[in-house]
This record gives structure tokens, C-alpha cells and sequence, in this order.
């Protein structure tokens, strides 16, 4: 057996861990012989359900700060609303504040998956046919891995920004050997970017009057980089606002990272190449594996198992 046909098999069984809204954007309503999947009906009773204030119950999860933009959607003739940057203090199932004549209102889901599924369906709702048009997606992932040569006890939280605007933020970390977040950013339906910044931050002591300069200074990360099929990871320098004169070296922070900016064509133009795919999978491998790279064998993999989800076979 062959390592793509060992992958592909053994990813086969562990498909759970693909949200249920990747499975929902599928071939199967175009695909004959596949049950169709209708998410549209959601979409509507999401957006009645931000009109009159209903809101989900709070998040009982901790972990990174996410602030995704959205667009204006318009949810009625006489009703408009848009959703804006989400508010610092809010944590990953969170949805952006929604501003419509009554006043704002903030949302928070039970989880970051029912988070997610409420932003695509408020997509869907603003574009209904995002599925049977083209379109060009940007997306980014990113870990803000770990930072060195800071003070020691003192603690540590970083701000991402794009093109200027705050996007996340992560938790606020001590200072031991060094700085270890760890923490992974994913965004989605990006507008066009060119930079990245990072901004690194001490968390002041309230109880030193003296202690009010917080800022240490930034990453600056070029889109153009960073983007292309593989990660890129490294130490980024910081740099401060007042870098000191003496010899030693200033902090660092390990970034990883890639963006990418894809053209998708209507689902209905992918049908003959997922009939394909789902038919003839394990002959591909074989002839596919002798002329790829490792790194070139995993993205392969992880496609055919997405691919896979997306018709149905498998589960």
C-alpha cells in the first residue's frame, strides 16, 4: 500500500473532526444519486432571530479572541443592520455586534462551531448564490507560536491586525523560560490584504502608577511573504517604538503562517471532476504517488479526504 492509499484510508475513519459546515458546502445537490443538503432555510430564521434580539446563551469556552469583519446585510425593505468588528472581552463564539435603527445589540453562541455555522448562514443570506457564481476567496492562517528575550515576570499578550485592522487578539501569557502561546487564528472571505502586524503588548501593573506603557513594539509581515501552497515559519524581530542603544539582542516572536487567495468557479462546473474523484480515488493515488513530495502527498490527502466528505463517500 502506498502512502497516499494508507492516508487516504486512515483519514477516511477519522473524518469526525471536519466541522459540519465544510460538509454542508458539498457536491451532493449536483451530484446525481447523492442526497442534497439544504442549509438555506437557516439563514432567514438567523437573521429574524438578530432583528428581534434574540440572543444564544454565552460561551462557556475560553480561548483566542476572534474579530471577523462582516458586510451590511439587509434583512428587511424597512430594516437595515450591519455587523461590525467584535468588541474586546468577547471570546470565540462570539458573533460581531449587529447596529440597526433600535441600537446594538452583541451575541454570543454556545460554541465556536454554532458561531461558525451563524456567520455562513448571514453570508448566505447576503449572498445567496455565492455557490453558483465565481468568486475569489482570501484566507489566512496563522499561529503566534511563542516570543524570547522579554523581561521575565511579566506577562504577555499579542494583537493581530490586517491592513490596520484588529482581527484577534490572544491570551495574556507569563514569562518563563519564554513566552509560549501557541495559539491558531483562521480567517475566511478576507478582503485584499498587504500587511500583517503584530503587535506585542505587557499586561501593565494597575497597582505601579508609573507602569502606563504597556506597547513593546511589532511584527511586520508582508502578505506577498507569506503566501503560496506552504507555510512559512520563523522568528520575526520586534520592533519598538524607542529601540534601546546597548548591544543586546530585542525580543522575537515565532509567526507561522500562510495566505492564499483562490479563484472558485460555480459548484456546478466541479461536477464532472468530483464524479471523477469519487469513482477512480484510489487509481489517482497510485498513479500520483511515485512523482509527489511528502509535503506535496499530505495536501494531496487531505484534498481527496475533503473531497470525499463533500460527495458522501465518506462519512
Amino acid at each position: 500500500q502506498g502512502f497516499l492509499s494508507r492516508r487516504l484510508k486512515g483519514s477516511i475513519k477519522r473524518t469526525k473532526s471536519q466541522p459540519k459546515l465544510d460538509r454542508n458546502s458539498s457536491f451532493r445537490h449536483i451530484l446525481p444519486g447523492f442526497r442534497s443538503v439544504d442549509n438555506e432555510s437557516s439563514a432567514q430564521a438567523a437573521l429574524t432571530q438578530l432583528c428581534q434580539g434574540c440572543s444564544a446563551s454565552p460561551s462557556a469556552e475560553a480561548s483566542n479572541e476572534s474579530l471577523q469583519l462582516m458586510t451590511s446585510p439587509h434583512l428587511a425593505p424597512d430594516t437595515r443592520a450591519d455587523a461590525g468588528p467584535f468588541r474586546a472581552g468577547v471570546g470565540p463564539a462570539a458573533l460581531p455586534p449587529c447596529r440597526a435603527a433600535a441600537g446594538s445589540k452583541c451575541f454570543s453562541c454556545r460554541s465556536a462551531a454554532e458561531r461558525d455555522k451563524w456567520m455562513e448562514n448571514l453570508r448566505r443570506a447576503v449572498h445567496p448564490n455565492k455557490d453558483n457564481s465565481r468568486r475569489v476567496e482570501n484566507m489566512l492562517k496563522l499561529w503566534i507560536i511563542e516570543a524570547k528575550d522579554l523581561p521575565a515576570k511579566k506577562k504577555y499578550l499579542c494583537e493581530l491586525c490586517l491592513d490596520d485592522v484588529l482581527y484577534a487578539r490572544t491570551t495574556c501569557k507569563l514569562k518563563t523560560d519564554n513566552v509560549f502561546w501557541g495559539e491558531h487564528f483562521e480567517f475566511n472571505n478576507l478582503p485584499s490584504l498587504k500587511n500583517i502586524t503584530v503587535h506585542l503588548y505587557k499586561e501593565t501593573d494597575k497597582k505601579k502608577k508609573k507602569d502606563k506603557t504597556n506597547f513593546i513594539g511589532q511584527v511586520n509581515i508582508p502578505v506577498s511573504s507569506v503566501t503560496g501552497r506552504q507555510f512559512v515559519e520563523k522568528w520575526y524581530p520586534v520592533v519598538s517604538p524607542n529601540p534601546g542603544k546597548g548591544k543586546a539582542p530585542g525580543p522575537m516572536i515565532r509567526i507561522k503562517s500562510r495566505y492564499q487567495s483562490m479563484s472558485i468557479l460555480p459548484m456546478e462546473m466541479y461536477k464532472e471532476f468530483a464524479e471523477y474523484i469519487t469513482n477512480n480515488y484510489m487509481v489517482l493515488c497510485s498513479v500520483l504517488e511515485p512523482s509527489l513530495s511528502v509535503k506535496n502527498k499530505e495536501e494531496m490527502a487531505s484534498a481527496l479526504v475533503h473531497i470525499l466528505q463533500s460527495t458522501g463517500k465518506a462519512k
